[in-house]
């Protein structure tokens, strides 16, 4: 995975959790799939995704961390298996982004929040 990518991806990781979210690489039948994990106290949340939708998950991610303000934006992609939906909200603790994957049956959510947030769309890992 490109260097710049996985820069930007650790720009939205707690800093003082950074093993909460991780991304690894699965290689299967000459493709190259990814598994995210999300893990809490009481459940682990683990969807696995193709290049395709981590290069769009990663397009999102560069253009919600370029709106500035208290702004909801909402996201859509279909692949042939599944369907993926990506939305870009706040609360009291900050921005985060919140992926959801919707495999047949299966669905799961995974929130990413900001590092930091200042109020004018700076986005810092120190607080």
């Amino acid at each position: 995975m490109n260097k710049k990518l996985w820069n930007f991806y650790y720009r939205w990781i707690v800093p003082d959790k950074p093993d909460i979210r991780m991304l690894q690489w699965f290689v299967r039948r000459q493709d190259s799939w990814y598994e995210w994990t999300e893990s809490s106290r009481n459940l682990v949340r683990r969807v696995k995704i193709s290049i395709k939708v981590l290069r769009w998950l990663v397009s999102i991610f560069i253009e919600a961390s370029k709106v500035q303000g208290k702004v909801i934006r909402r996201w859509k992609f279909k692949e042939h298996f599944a369907e993926f939906y990506c939305s870009l909200k706040y609360n009291d603790n900050g921005r985060f982004v919140s992926f959801i994957a919707i495999q047949g049956r299966n669905k799961s959510i995974i929130i990413t929040p900001e590092a930091s947030y200042m109020g004018d769309g700076v986005i810092s890992s120190t607080k």
